[in-house]
């Protein structure tokens, strides 16, 4: 059986294709009210939660029993709440230097 991802933000057709080839895939272009219900009913079996923006605190992680990994996709982290995360041995990781070589910066020219 494969171990289930939720994708949890609008993502390239060629990352998801990547990620079925290994997993259970199951994807949300946004979480909202309309869908919520529906992404707290696959999160409480996920091992992994992919995605950007969304917070990660103990409420969310009470209804994620089986979580192992919490992948944000951003540079930052401030969504998640580290300490439980650690608490509950959830591996957390982010996308640091990501963007170091997007900035224009012709102004120090």
């Amino acid at each position: 059986m494969k171990s289930k991802v939720i994708v949890y933000q609008k993502t390239y057709e060629q990352v998801l294709e990547m990620l079925r080839e290994k997993y259970e895939v199951i994807y949300f272009e946004s979480v909202n009210s309309a869908n919520q219900a529906e992404f707290y009913f696959h999160l409480k079996d996920a091992q992994a939660l992919l995605g950007a923006g969304m917070k990660i605190d103990k409420e969310l992680l009470d209804q994620a029993h089986n979580l192992k990994v919490v992948s944000n996709i951003s540079v930052g982290y401030d969504n998640l709440n580290i300490p439980e995360l650690t608490k509950r041995k959830i591996m957390a990781t982010n996308t640091p230097g990501v963007l170091n070589d997007k900035l224009p910066m012709p102004f120090l020219d």
